[in-house]
């Protein structure tokens, strides 16, 4: 990723300390040249808090456009649409097939009406 005129950095997935509480995420659409940024957190014993955060155009990391902040309501809506069928489906179908192979917990998923967040 690049600031312009200030050089190259990376985005990367994770905890920035072993003390954080949040995971951070990274998706990058090449199809509409986006960036995604997402991140989970514990929600209980079997319960994890997916947030969809923010989107920006282009690798240029400056003007992040929050969720649910930044957008007017038709835009969110499309762009929330797009998440869900693009990123969080091919999570939630991962999911699925892990519970069923007996290899995770179950998920509950639900899309609340706050910044983007998703419990599975």
């Amino acid at each position: 990723m690049t600031i312009q005129g200030n050089g190259q950095f990376d985005l990367n997935d994770g905890k920035e300390r072993e003390t954080d509480y949040w995971y951070k995420f990274y998706f990058y659409d090449k199809k509409k040249d986006e960036i995604i940024f997402t991140w989970t957190r514990p929600a209980g014993q079997n319960t994890t808090t997916f947030a969809f955060v923010s989107i920006k155009k282009g690798l240029d990391l400056r003007q992040w456009k929050d969720i649910n902040d930044d957008l007017g309501f038709f835009e969110n809506k499309k762009i929330k649409k797009h998440f869900e069928e693009t990123i969080l489906k091919k999570i939630k179908e991962n999911l699925d097939n892990n519970q069923s192979m007996g290899q995770g917990a179950a998920h509950n998923s639900t899309l609340p009406k706050r910044r983007g967040d998703v419990l599975l």
